[in-house]
């Protein structure tokens, strides 16, 4: 958690091999990735979302679904060129829009979805090449209540195996979903606790407005 600017985003980039550090290094499971381009760690299990949908307005769901699962399969996009329209793609597509609860929304048009339907499609193309790490940038940015709800919902269904790393402004909504609370300020790590720790919702009050963390708080959150 931090405010806009704090780095949140320019750590995720990071992390997934938009921008190289300065330095310092990256590792996945012990395994330095460092030098890794973004492809390369997608195939070894980093996944995002981010903080505006990125996906194939005049597409299908379906679709969508389908060309996020060829993309986690060498396999798949070795052969590329091949028709997918004819692949078992589609079945496992089917079931994954069934097992998220979207089957019913599987042949429309990205475009018709509203703008909840639409982040809780990028979570289901996040999690279709079952990520080792998933890092999701603001998943609830812009929706209602009910939707982030929703949203919640979804992300807490996710196998305990796979490791999730938020963004998130809501300081509900990331408690609710997250075990370690790292705050950030200025592109620096001002602390890291526990959810429920008191000490990190001061310091989170602090870095947003300025009030609620005096100098033993942040002390005990470092």
């Amino acid at each position: 958690m931090g405010p806009n600017g704090a780095g949140k985003t320019t750590m995720f980039n990071v992390l997934t091999g938009v921008l190289r550090p300065q330095a310092g290094r990256v590792t996945l499971q012990n395994r330095d990735v460092t030098r890794w381009d973004v492809s390369r760690r997608a195939s070894r299990g980093i996944s995002r979302t981010f903080q505006v949908t990125n996906l194939m307005h005049t597409m299908t769901v379906e679709d969508n679904v389908v060309l996020a699962l060829a993309a986690s399969r060498p396999t798949v996009r070795r052969n590329a060129i091949r028709p997918l329209r004819s692949s078992r793609l589609y079945v496992a597509a089917a079931d994954l829009l069934g097992e998220w609860g979207l089957s019913a929304r599987q042949k429309v048009p990205v475009r018709s979805l509203s703008y909840g339907e639409q982040r809780e499609l990028e979570l289901v193309l996040a999690v279709a090449g079952e990520p080792k790490v998933l890092l999701l940038d603001e998943p609830a940015a812009g929706l209602s209540p009910a939707e982030t709800e929703r949203v919640c919902q979804l992300v807490n269904r996710l196998p305990r195996s796979t490791s999730i790393v938020l963004i998130e402004h809501d300081l509900d909504m990331a408690l609710e979903l997250s075990d370690t609370v790292t705050v950030m300020a200025e592109g620096t790590i001002r602390g890291t606790g526990n959810a429920d720790d008191p000490a990190i919702s001061a310091l989170v009050q602090d870095v947003y407005i300025g009030v609620g963390a005096d100098e033993e708080d942040v002390d005990a959150a470092g």
